[in-house]
C-alpha cells in the first residue's frame, strides 16, 4: 500500500516543482530590437541605460522583467508569436496589433564641437566641416529650421569614427546622438583632455514599448506617472550614473 502511494504521489509532486511560479508568471518580457552603449551593454545579462530605465518601471509596477534580443526585420512576427510581452521601438512595428505606451526616454540629437578643458570657445566659421550620421535623411527638415543645409554634412559611418574626426581636428562640429556621442567621447579621450561642447539641441524623438497586452501597457503607463509625479529623482538618477548631465527621461521640457 506504501509504494502505492509513492506511485501516486510522486508524478504529482513532480508536477508541482515542474510548475511556473507565480513570481515567474508576473515577468515581463521586453525584446530589445537594437542597441550600442550606453543604452545596451548586453541584452541578456539586462545591462545599460535603457534596460536600467524599463527596470525601474517594471519595479513600479510589481513586477519581474526579463530582456531578449529580437531583431528589428523581425519583431512584428514575434510580437504575433506571443513569444514577449513588449518590444522596444522608435517606429511602431507594422502588421501587428500592439499597444503604444507611453516614452520612457527620448533619442536627443546635438550639434557638437570639441573644445580643450579650459580653453574658451572660438567664433565658428560659416565653411566649418560638419559631420552627421548616415541614415539621417529624416533630420533634414529640423536642420534647415536651424539653418543647416542637410546635403552640405559630411556623412559620418560610425559615432566612434566622428568623435576621433573631431578630436584630430578633422571635423569642425558633429550631429548626433547626445548620450551616444559622450560615451565615445570618454571612449577616446580617458584622461579627459577635452570636453564634447553642445551647441545646441534639435527636437526629441521618443523611444518607447509597444505591448501585446493592453492591460499590461495601461499598467506600464500608470507606472511611469507615478514616478514622475511621486520620485522624479528615480530616472534623472540613472542617467547620471551613466556620465550624463542633459536630461533625456520624461518628462522633457521641450
Amino acid at each position: 500500500m506504501r509504494q502505492l502511494w509513492k506511485n501516486f504521489l510522486l508524478p504529482i509532486a513532480t508536477c508541482m516543482l515542474q510548475a511556473p511560479s507565480t513570481h515567474a508568471e508576473e515577468t515581463v518580457v521586453i525584446g530589445v530590437t537594437s542597441g550600442s552603449p550606453p543604452y545596451v551593454y548586453s541584452i541578456e545579462e539586462g545591462r545599460g541605460l535603457d534596460m536600467d530605465i524599463m527596470r525601474a518601471i517594471t519595479d513600479e509596477m510589481g513586477r519581474d522583467v526579463r530582456f531578449v534580443p529580437v531583431p528589428f526585420a523581425r519583431r512584428s512576427i514575434i510580437l504575433k508569436d506571443g513569444k514577449v510581452d513588449a518590444v522596444t521601438f522608435w517606429t511602431k512595428p507594422t502588421d501587428v496589433t500592439c499597444y503604444a505606451a507611453q516614452p520612457y526616454r527620448y533619442w536627443r540629437n546635438a550639434l557638437f564641437d570639441v573644445r580643450r578643458k579650459g580653453a574658451t570657445a572660438e567664433a565658428s566659421g560659416t565653411d566649418e566641416r560638419i559631420g552627421i550620421f548616415r541614415g539621417s535623411d529624416h533630420l533634414a527638415p529640423a536642420l534647415a529650421e536651424a539653418g543647416i543645409d542637410h546635403t552640405n554634412l559630411q556623412k559620418i559611418s560610425t559615432i566612434r569614427a566622428a568623435v576621433r574626426m573631431l578630436l584630430y581636428e578633422r571635423l569642425d562640429g558633429y550631429i548626433g546622438d547626445y548620450p551616444t556621442v559622450i560615451y565615445n567621447f570618454r571612449e577616446e579621450d580617458p584622461e579627459g583632455k577635452f570636453e564634447a561642447h553642445i551647441r545646441t539641441f534639435f527636437p526629441p524623438a521618443p523611444q518607447r514599448l509597444c505591448f501585446t497586452d493592453k492591460a499590461t501597457q495601461e499598467a506600464f503607463d500608470l507606472a511611469l506617472e507615478r514616478i514622475i509625479r511621486n520620485a522624479p529623482e528615480t530616472l534623472s538618477a540613472i542617467t547620471k550614473a551613466h556620465g550624463l548631465t542633459e536630461q533625456i527621461t520624461p518628462p522633457l521640457d521641450k
